[in-house]
């Protein structure tokens, strides 16, 4: 079995899984869908545990998950209709069509593997924006179809950028809201992982200096980096 039931604690707190759901912004899309995504991401390193709960008819006692990758179908969960965590350890990286009940949903996975293919490693202090420049978005207005088409431009160019200057790592300062992060979706996509950081600064524009949280949070980027290095 690859799935962990809920709740979960994420920065101190007890989360209760149906507000996540409800509050989600794909639960309009859940009749079409059938299943929802909370955390709205689509891409994940392999490792990853993926938040999903599938939506059925309140008489359906039973249900079974599926993912359909390259290699055929892959059995995920059979039982109760309930909020599940899945442990994507077990799985291949790929592309991945879930599926409820044998059914296509809608929904699609890309897993990437967490091994680098160079022996070095680069890493930036900063993530990119997840959304459009303010200068774009003030050019856009209130079209929404052109909003969507200056999106994906600006995600095509970002991923041109990361393959070109080789980026594998991005130490970021950590934050509640990290893991709901839209640019993650890209960087995942492209072979960059985030490494949030609780106690730290970016260095290059704030030096180290005396006070010991400093040192510390120096120590702590310096691990992180170094886990990225021997991934």
């Amino acid at each position: 079995m690859i799935w962990k039931r809920l709740p979960i604690r994420r920065a101190g707190a007890r989360i209760v899984v149906i507000a996540a759901i409800l509050v989600s912004p794909t639960v309009a899309d859940a009749a079409e869908s059938q299943i929802l995504l909370p955390l709205g991401r689509t891409a994940y390193f392999v490792g990853e545990q993926i938040l999903l709960a599938p939506v059925t008819e309140p008489a359906m006692e039973t249900v079974t998950l599926q993912a359909r990758g390259r290699d055929g179908a892959v059995h995920l969960y059979a039982g109760p209709p309930k909020a599940l965590w899945l442990d994507t350890s077990r799985l291949a990286p790929g592309d991945y069509q879930l599926l409820l009940d044998g059914q296509p949903t809608g929904q699609r996975l890309t897993l990437t593997s967490p091994l680098r293919r160079s022996p070095g490693s680069l890493h930036d202090e900063a993530l990119p924006s997840d959304d459009l420049p303010h200068e774009v978005r003030r050019e856009v207005g209130g079209d929404t179809a052109l909003y969507e088409q200056k999106l994906q431009q600006y995600h095509e160019g970002l991923v041109q950028t990361l393959r070109e200057t080789g980026l594998t790592g991005s130490v970021a300062m950590a934050a509640v809201e990290m893991p709901q992060r839209k640019i993650l979706d890209v960087l995942a996509r492209t072979g960059v992982m985030v490494l949030a950081n609780p106690d730290t600064r970016p260095t290059s524009f704030f030096p180290v200096g005396d006070a010991s949280w400093e040192l510390e949070g120096m120590s702590q980027r310096m691990l992180l980096i170094a886990q990225a290095i021997g991934r």
